[in-house]
């Protein structure tokens, strides 16, 4: 029988979803269902 091998590091917890940022916060991306705080963290000029 051989050791189990250990974790590896990229077992972590999934990446939050895009769309639970709380609104203020600046997104990576615009996303392309509009929210009310989307305007707040860009304006689009």
């Amino acid at each position: 029988l051989q050791p189990t091998p250990p974790p590896t590091p990229d077992a972590g917890p999934p990446p939050a979803p895009t769309e639970a940022v709380p609104p203020g916060n600046p997104l990576p991306f615009p996303l392309p269902s509009v929210g009310p705080g989307y305007r707040r963290s860009s304006e689009p000029r």
